[in-house]
């Protein structure tokens, strides 16, 4: 299929700016829209099954599906207020803040009996940092940073207060590695967005704009792709809060694991005393057997 053909689901109104889904085109206003990448006009193709922008014939643009629903979700990230980004699991973090997690948990671990720890672990909770909503203070689109390995374009990058989050939808190529590089040497926690995901479970022409929004606001659409945890420290209290709290919930089952632990040893220790007492008497047996033996020499003799 070559490029002009294409059917694509939304424009750009070229009055008024505003993004358009091809089910909220009327008749009469048919004509007012561009295509998003070449801002030439887009024919509206209405009253059939599947409705649909296309460029006019002949057009030269190299737009396509992928770069439209890239430019909706850039476009959707400009009016939205608020989105939910997803929990922060353990291994999520950092390295080095991974290591420092995983010190103070082994630490707390020791509470536990050794025979009780795998159970204890499937409980305590796998999140680091809860999901939660982000206010949006501001958005800006494509915005180009230095680093020492070259520059880098990021997509969205969402401010909050005293929080900035770089956002990267794709469609079918997920950040690559050498942007990955670039990424980790800015410092800023990085979220993914899948654009694949959504269109799966929704036709790419049979959807509108407020169905992708609600999946852009949505956790589900997010995964992250760098974590920068900041009050790390804060948020490692909290989770010792959690874990103690486990811990002092099943205060009962541990404190009747350790009864029976020092009942055991209690018990082994009686069985070690005995066990010496049953040397010491064997060993005497043992002498008076053998002065038997000698005796019963000399008798034969």
């Amino acid at each position: 299929m070559k490029e002009n053909s294409l059917k694509f689901p939304a424009a750009r109104h070229i009055k008024t700016g505003k993004m358009t889904s091809i089910k909220e085109v009327n008749y009469e206003e048919r004509l007012n829209f561009v295509c998003p990448d070449c801002e030439k006009s887009f024919v509206a193709v209405l009253n059939i099954k599947t409705p649909h922008f296309k460029h006019k014939p002949n057009s030269a643009c190299t737009g396509s599906f992928e770069s439209n629903i890239h430019w909706l979700t850039k476009e959707i990230f400009k009016t939205i207020k608020r989105y939910v980004i997803p929990e922060v699991k353990i291994e999520n973090l950092p390295e080095k803040q991974r290591q420092k997690f995983q010190l103070r948990f082994n630490e707390i671990l020791e509470l536990i009996p050794e025979k009780l720890r795998p159970k204890f672990r499937d409980v305590f909770k796998r999140e680091f940092i809860d999901e939660r909503e982000i206010i949006v203070g501001r958005i800006e689109i494509e915005k180009v940073f230095k680093t020492d390995l070259g520059n880098i374009c990021v997509d969205i990058i969402s401010y909050s207060e005293n929080e900035t989050i770089f956002i990267e939808p794709f469609y079918s190529n997920q950040i690559t590695t050498e942007k990955k590089k670039k990424l980790s040497k800015l410092r800023v926690q990085t979220l993914s967005i899948d654009l694949i995901k959504f269109l799966n479970y929704n036709n790419r022409l049979n959807f509108n704009i407020q169905k992708l929004e609600d999946y852009l606001v949505s956790k589900e659409s997010k995964e992250w792709t760098l974590t920068n945890v900041e009050n790390f420290d804060k948020h490692l209290e909290n989770y010792e809060k959690h874990l103690l709290e486990v811990i002092e919930f099943n205060k009962s089952s541990i404190d009747w694991h350790n009864l029976q632990l020092n009942e055991i040893s209690k018990l082994k220790t009686q069985i070690n005393k005995k066990t010496q007492i049953e040397y010491k008497i064997s060993n005497e047996i043992k002498e008076l057997k053998n002065k038997i033996c000698e005796i019963e020499k000399e008798l034969d003799y």
